[in-house]
């Protein structure tokens, strides 16, 4: 995983079950946000493997409920280290369970121990556009 870079000390996330967007350095609509998908996002073709019966249920169950992948999760933090300022959005139903279980595990993560959140906000960010993100990012970027 890429980690921040000297210039890039702000992070924006854009945290969801199935993938996470994260925008590094300037908040602007021009930036090139890195990707990290949760291994139950893959669909089968473009793994091309086939899934046992066992697999199958797993990856249904992974997608009915709203539980992290610890590797998922770990992945996300890794990319996240070095970084200054974190400005996090997470999606707002089931009670905020996805962006809590993310902030348990950065709180509990070696790895995100040394990460600063500056901001986390409660947004289903699925119909927002990469325009309407970057403008919550610089908002939430202001008031803090």
């Amino acid at each position: 995983m890429d980690r921040i870079e000297s210039g890039e000390r702000k992070a924006f996330v854009v945290i969801s079950r199935t993938h996470t967007k994260i925008w590094k350095g300037e908040f602007s609509a021009r930036t090139v946000p890195q990707t990290i998908y949760a291994r139950s996002a893959f669909p089968t073709t473009f793994t091309g493997r086939r899934f046992s019966p066992r697999q199958m249920q797993q990856r249904f169950l992974d997608k009915i409920t709203a539980n992290l992948n610890p590797n998922y999760s770990q992945r996300i933090t890794r990319s996240l280290r070095g970084a200054e300022e974190v400005y996090i959005v997470g999606q707002g139903k089931r009670k905020n369970v996805i962006l809590s279980q993310f902030m348990n595990h950065l709180a509990n993560s070696h790895d995100g121990r040394s990460t600063k959140i500056h901001s986390v906000s409660n947004v289903d960010a699925v119909g927002l556009s990469k325009r309407d993100l970057m403008a919550l990012a610089r908002m939430m970027e202001e008031n803090t």
